[in-house]
């Protein structure tokens, strides 16, 4: 038996040697799911990649260019502008160009791995969730412990989906049978994870996109079957939180201030339109553009502290305006469009958009592009969409 182990260990050493780019995703998970909030040190694992792909000259420089560098590019440059013209410290606006890194990254890994990078997203997953299993055996509440490792509730929700979405996808293309057991339950144990964080934005954003995945890779009738009992399940797992909600819903501390922000928001860019209040300014400058004469205006938002409009396209038409806002949602429908429908027959491409707007969709009540691992998570996924995308375009 340890024969049997030491000769796996040494099997699986061996392959991560030849296959240095898994190495390298292995590595990005560990740090993005491990390390703290506000340490980018996965982003060193990108510029590793990077930079060994130009000293053997695998690429060049003028490969690192394309649409979406101009986009990251692009929004830097205005919410610069933004901060420039508000008064605003213009140095936390480079935060916004450490998108290249994860997505050049990505971008190159060799294509025929990209299942495999979806696997090594799945095996740190899988890791961390089997020590917050063990550690609810403790003192510490169970709903903690799931946001042990990260971090926070709405990102532990945000990352649980997207392991949820991937294992099932592994799982519809895999032929052998074992395998795709093997992925459905992996699956299926990410669930009580999600569930015990009672995230309704996650858990709804994850069953549309799980709809879709089947409808697509699988029959119609067994998509109809799934999606009904995936609905009472849902239904049943939240049943407490759906009454609390349904019953007043603005009474509820949590909609009511996302409600009051929502309006913040739109007050911050009706007053500067084009360039909007400065990158960043929200946390600032919020409870100024408070409508308190709102009858559903709630004063402990106040004191709130929140970071940003809990809304991806509010936030930031506040902060960067019109022109920022226009940006960024013009790079969602465009990937949307050609990898959701114009070329979904390519599973790579197709799972990659299906990830980024899983996040989108979380986006629009929870977490935004300021919260660096979540930044990092989407242009990795951006990054395989694009490396799927040069595929096709190569092939043709």
């Amino acid at each position: 038996m340890i024969y049997y182990i030491k000769s796996i260990a040494k099997n699986s050493f061996e392959s991560l040697i030849q296959n240095k780019d898994i190495a390298f995703c292995l590595l990005f998970f560990s740090f993005l799911f491990f390390l703290p909030v506000k340490v980018d040190i996965y982003n060193g694992v990108g510029i590793l990649y990077i930079f060994i792909l130009l000293t053997k000259k695998k690429i060049y420089l003028y490969n690192l260019y394309d649409e979406f560098i101009f986009i990251i590019i692009g929004l830097w440059i205005i919410s610069f502008i933004s901060s420039l013209y508000n008064n605003l410290a213009t140095n936390t606006t480079f935060d916004i160009l450490t998108a290249i890194f994860p997505y050049l990254f990505a971008k190159f890994l060799k294509y025929e791995n990209i299942n495999k990078y979806l696997l090594s997203f799945i095996i740190i997953l899988l890791l961390v969730c089997i020590i917050c299993f063990f550690k609810r055996f403790g003192h510490t509440n169970f709903n903690l412990v799931s946001a042990l490792f990260f971090k926070n509730i709405s990102r532990s929700s945000l990352f649980l989906a997207c392991g949820i979405l991937i294992s099932l996808f592994l799982s519809l293309k895999q032929e052998k049978i074992l395998l795709k057991y093997i992925f459905l339950t992996i699956s299926l144990f990410f669930i009580p994870f999600i569930f015990s964080l009672q995230e309704l934005t996650s858990l709804a954003a994850v069953v549309l996109c799980v709809c879709i995945l089947l409808f697509k890779m699988t029959s119609k009738r067994y998509t109809i079957l799934i999606i009904l009992f995936a609905s009472i399940v849902l239904v049943l797992f939240t049943n407490n939180k759906f009454k609390t909600l349904s019953n007043k819903p603005l009474s509820h501390v949590t909609v009511n201030h996302r409600y009051n922000m929502w309006i913040a928001a739109i007050n911050m860019f009706k007053e500067k339109p084009l360039l909007g209040q400065g990158y960043k300014s929200f946390k600032k400058k919020y409870t100024y553009y408070l409508d308190k004469k709102n009858m559903h205006y709630d004063p402990s938002i106040i004191n709130g502290g929140y970071q940003d409009a809990h809304n991806i396209t509010l936030h930031l038409l506040a902060e960067t305006g019109i022109l920022g806002a226009l940006l960024i949602t013009l790079m969602f429908i465009y990937i949307f469009y050609i990898g959701i429908w114009k070329f979904s027959t390519n599973c790579m491409l197709f799972i990659s958009s299906l990830c980024i707007l899983l996040i989108y969709l979380n986006m629009q009540l929870h977490v935004h592009l300021d919260v660096n691992s979540v930044r990092a998570l989407l242009f990795f996924f951006i990054g395989l969409f694009k490396n799927s995308l040069s595929h096709i375009q190569n092939d043709h």
